[in-house]
């Protein structure tokens, strides 16, 4: 009544008599007049701001209200779930993401974690992509690895409901939602964001993995985020693996900029460029490396070696090979097995016997693999009796004679018209249950034919 008195237009239309009369046409005149009011009340300045200051102040508080909730709630040293079910009813995710970080401190990242899974699962409650940002960096600062891998799993599957906006319509939202939370924490945890992230791509999304990593790593370096070496040789050895050879070496430009490379990081793009067919840019690498003051392994020289074989270039293998035994890098076996396998390419066999040779006297035991490829290269070459020899060898240092040894052996007797010997080795093969591959039926069987044609041949001259 007050009110009505201060606004005489409108206490002319609506007197006491009104607030006693409950007919329908005098609750529609109260309701105008109230709605006069109130606009009333907005349009006076010293109104407005009392209407408007009230209004905050309830704000905040609810707000005050709802943050020592959820802060009491998630800094329990375990959840208690039946408050927390209560709490999330009245809960939207724009209110949790809008609170979440100013009582990030306080919060147990375990029960945090709990929390999310209640509310994901139980009630499909839609965290913001920036909340599942915060609950992994929370457990990363508490070196929680496993169960901050998993948040970003899913978020990554699409296992769980996430709150989108506008700007979380492409698909490097969440790189984004990581970049957006660099004031909530030290510059190493937001490393090691950015490394779970990458090293997450690469391996959970088998086909795509290394594309998209590529893209979200670019996306995190534009930002500010820098993840460590460990993680950009993870990134480049994918994309090598993918044999995206160029791809890998672009990348390695720009991880220059971000960190100073290393054995490892040098390693896996001069790979790049050897499986590439860019022997020379590989070898311009092995030499910006050494100058960069970084010492190349037994890796980095068997991947030249490899490299140089790979492109006919045996003379100058076998000089990176002197090379790193000058440079006290010890050749291992995998350094002699290229080189036999590279020379029994190129047909120099003669070569590759000496290799065979000096690589048993220097302590290494040649493996089936390099016997396999010895013995195939001399049968190529036409020397069986050699062959034998080396098979003769391998079987005397306690080596079986696996499925490979014996097609190729097979195949040797066949193309010199041994047909009974060759029989003989296949029937060994059916015994023993090793795999026969086509060709050696098929030449065992040819042979025997031919031979059987000239034996009727005789009788019928």
């Amino acid at each position: 009544m007050a009110a009505l008195l201060y606004f005489p237009k409108i206490s002319s239309q609506v007197t006491s008599s009104h607030f006693l009369s409950p007919s329908p046409m005098n609750l529609r005149k109260l309701s105008r007049a109230s709605y006069v009011l109130t606009l009333r009340l907005k349009s006076t300045p010293h109104a407005r701001k009392n209407f408007h200051t009230t209004r905050s102040a309830e704000e905040a508080y609810s707000d005050q209200h709802l943050r020592l909730q959820l802060s009491a709630a998630l800094s329990r040293r375990s959840l208690d779930y039946k408050h927390c079910k209560q709490l999330i009813a009245t809960l939207s995710p724009h209110e949790f993401d809008r609170l979440f970080p100013e009582f990030k401190s306080k919060v147990n990242p375990k029960t945090a974690l709990d929390f999310f899974r209640l509310a994901s699962d139980s009630f499909s409650f839609s965290f913001s992509l920036r909340s599942y940002c915060l609950v992994t960096g929370l457990l990363l600062e508490s070196n929680l690895l496993s169960p901050a891998r998993l948040v970003l799993v899913r978020l990554i599957n699409g296992s769980v409901p996430v709150l989108r906006s506008d700007c979380d319509s492409n698909r490097f939202a969440i790189a984004d939602a990581m970049a957006s939370l660099s004031s909530c924490f030290d510059q190493e945890i937001r490393r090691r964001l950015s490394d779970l992230l990458i090293e997450v791509y690469c391996t959970e999304l088998k086909r795509d993995g290394c594309y998209l990593s590529l893209e979200v790593f670019l996306v995190l370096v534009k930002k500010g985020l820098f993840p460590s070496r460990t993680t950009c040789n993870i990134l480049l050895t994918a994309l090598v693996r993918a044999n995206e050879f160029d791809k890998c070496c672009e990348a390695f430009d720009i991880v220059c900029q971000v960190v100073s490379p290393d054995v490892y990081l040098f390693t896996t793009v001069i790979n790049a460029f050897c499986k590439g067919g860019r022997v020379k840019e590989a070898i311009e690498l092995f030499s910006k490396m050494e100058k960069a003051g970084v010492a190349p392994n037994v890796v980095t020289y068997n991947t030249v070696i490899d490299g140089l074989g790979m492109s006919g270039r045996y003379d100058e293998a076998f000089m990176f090979k002197e090379k790193m035994v000058e440079n006290c890098v010890e050749p291992t076996l995998i350094t002699y097995s290229i080189l036999v396998k590279g020379l029994i390419k190129a047909k120099r066999v003669s070569d590759a016997c000496c290799v065979l040779k000096e690589m048993t006297e220097k302590g290494f035991p040649p493996n089936v693999i390099v016997y396999n490829n010895l013995i195939d290269g001399l049968i190529e070459a036409g020397s069986l009796s050699k062959a034998i020899e080396i098979k003769d060898d391998m079987v005397s240092k306690g080596l079986s004679l696996t499925s490979s040894t014996y097609n190729t052996l097979i195949k040797g007797y066949c193309k010199s018209g041994q047909a009974d010997v060759a029989e003989r080795h296949l029937k060994e093969m059916l015994s023993i249950g090793s795999t026969v591959n086509q060709g050696s039926f098929t030449s065992v069987i040819c042979l025997l034919c031919s031979r059987e044609r000239g034996n009727w041949r005789k009788l019928l001259s």
